[in-house]
């Protein structure tokens, strides 16, 4: 900015931010001269072409970035509820957009697959920490005896049996051998799927599932009628 002509506008405005940073006020200079500071490179910086500087910036930021998200997923969150993100922890380890949301081009199964994958959504796990329920009473309400967590509802759930079966055979057609790896093995590859010939059927596994699931517990919460005759 230092080397434009004093009689622009640009360079006007800059000034007037470099001014109005040394009163202590906040300004685009301010700004700038913080990512520089949380950076720790010199501000101006010296010896350095604009390009090697945008390119040191640009590194050092993804990276404190990806440091804090790591951080932010590792906590416990507030009120001994636990984070809500504990299920997301598990499969996102890359910084980058998820190639579903490119290549799904079904909104509602785009939308239910995110709100799966962000714990957004009526399983039993999430609504009972609105309830104040502890984390191991959660139960499922198809499965009694299983915490209605994602994990439960994507491997074991019985409501969305019938669903898993389809798509269980539309992946074996493409890894063999798929069936023989763990439950753990398998939900994270379903949850970090790159597979573009698999995401619409990943999609509309979850969107038929969780479908099928919110039927369910509609049924459930309906009070029983007793006709006396």
């Amino acid at each position: 900015m230092r080397k434009y002509d004093e009689d622009t506008l640009l360079y006007e405005t800059y000034q007037m931010n470099v001014e109005l940073d040394t009163k202590g006020l906040y300004t685009f200079e301010t700004y700038i001269k913080s990512i520089f500071s949380d950076c720790q490179i010199e501000c101006p910086p010296k010896d350095l072409q604009i390009g090697s500087l945008v390119h040191i910036l640009k590194n050092k930021l993804v990276d404190m970035y990806q440091a804090q998200l790591q951080e932010d997923l590792k906590s416990e969150g507030k009120r001994g509820q636990g984070n809500k993100l504990r299920t997301y922890r598990t499969f996102k380890n890359l910084l980058e957009l998820e190639p579903y949301l490119l290549h799904e081009r079904n909104f509602r199964l785009r939308r239910t697959f995110s709100k799966l994958r962000l714990s957004n959504h009526k399983l039993e796990f999430e609504t009972g920490r609105h309830k104040n329920i502890d984390a191991e009473e959660r139960f499922c309400v198809q499965c009694p005896d299983k915490i209605g967590d994602e994990f439960h509802f994507i491997m074991n759930c019985t409501v969305s049996e019938t669903a898993r079966e389809k798509l269980t055979d539309t992946i074996v057609d493409l890894y063999p051998d798929f069936s023989d790896w763990d439950e753990r093995s398998r939900f994270l590859f379903i949850m970090q799927n790159r597979d573009i010939d698999l995401t619409h059927s990943i999609c509309k596994f979850v969107f038929e599932g969780m479908t099928s699931k919110l039927e369910s517990q509609n049924r459930l919460a309906q009070p029983t009628i007793v006709v006396q005759t």
